[in-house]
């Protein structure tokens, strides 16, 4: 059979409360009544005996005018008794009305300690439990359990560096009791490592940096007759995909910079072509890169198909050129390493 080729390279040099105050108002004492005769001006009786003293003669006025008293002088000194005792009785009121009594003026309070701001005796802390609750797993795989035993049904599966945390004083047996923020069972204590997770994976991963040969092949679902040839740029070394419409890998392999590789086994079908550039691969880490890792790809699907010309048959072949090169018509999107 005969190929059908395809190339895809860069394209040219294309790119990737108020207050108020008031005075009390003085007090007017009353007035001091005048005794008046309607005749003839104010006159002395003469004295008469002490044992029959005589009361004033009151007169009438000829008009409704009040009539006042008039008083003989000895009656002027019970008089100036009734205006102390008036003046004395003004000023207890007055007294009596700043220490308390009715007034316009606010009152003032003294502010009294509130209950809740009464300082109550500080009582002992509670103690600390000493165990860190903080752990990470250390298989990759490890059965969470609803009850502390191997017959237990399984919760959920807990995978490698994934962190949980401890209940307190929840150990039985060599189990302990653990959440993953979802879910809530008990593990296998020897299986957890005391710490946080992503912390010791990439402690881990840093310690299993390897370099794969160029042209090695991570992982291949089937073959056929067609072939992909990857021309890597220098720099960063590749890792090729090739996913169906499903976003299943059908085969994945390393090319290292500055070198080409041709798989010849890709099976019929529409496949996407995706790659990630970088560097510090990782083989025990989910085998990516560590460091600067990008990732892209062709936006349309190939089709990898076998053509009957008479009585020749073509299978096909694709090459791309992770490159700039005269003319290239491939010209690939960057994506997110989760979709990689």
């Amino acid at each position: 059979m005969a190929n059908e080729d395809g190339k895809k390279g860069f394209s040219g040099l294309s790119d990737l409360v108020s207050e108020v105050s008031d005075t009390d108002a003085p007090v007017t004492p009353p007035k001091q009544k005048r005794e008046v005769n309607t005749g003839s001006p104010e006159q002395t009786l003469p004295p008469q005996k002490e044992k029959q003293p005589i009361e004033p003669k009151r007169k009438q006025t000829p008009h409704s005018q009040p009539v006042n008293n008039v008083s003989s002088g000895k009656n002027r000194s019970g008089s100036g008794a009734i205006w102390f005792f008036t003046i004395l009785g003004v000023i207890f009121v007055v007294c009596l009305i700043n220490s308390g009594g009715p007034s316009n003026s606010k009152p003032s309070y003294t502010s009294q300690p509130s209950p809740q701001s009464y300082n109550y005796p500080k009582s002992d802390p509670a103690p600390v439990d000493p165990v860190p609750t903080r752990y990470y797993v250390t298989v990759r795989k490890l059965n969470m359990r609803k009850s502390p035993t191997t017959s237990g049904t399984i919760v959920t599966k807990l995978s490698h560096f994934d962190t949980v945390s401890l209940y307190p004083n929840s150990k039985n047996n060599g189990w302990i009791k653990v959440t993953d923020g979802l879910s809530v069972g008990w593990v296998a204590e020897r299986y957890l490592k005391q710490g946080e997770g992503r912390i010791a994976r990439s402690a881990y991963c840093r310690a299993n940096i390897s370099r794969p040969v160029n042209g090695h092949i991570f992982y291949q679902k089937q073959k056929g007759p067609h072939s992909l040839t990857i021309k890597n740029a220098p720099g960063n070394d590749v890792i090729a995909k090739l996913k169906d419409r499903n976003g299943n890998t059908i085969i994945s392999f390393y090319v290292r910079a500055n070198n080409r590789y041709t798989i010849s086994s890709i099976p019929s079908g529409f496949y996407k072509f995706q790659y990630a550039t970088g560097q510090s691969y990782s083989e025990e880490c989910g085998k990516l890169f560590l460091d600067n890792m990008q990732v892209s790809e062709d936006p349309s699907f190939i089709d990898f198909k076998i053509t009957t010309n008479g009585y020749s048959q073509y299978t096909s072949k694709m090459e791309y050129s992770l490159y700039r090169v005269s003319n290239g018509n491939f010209r690939p999107n960057s994506i997110s390493a989760n979709n990689f």
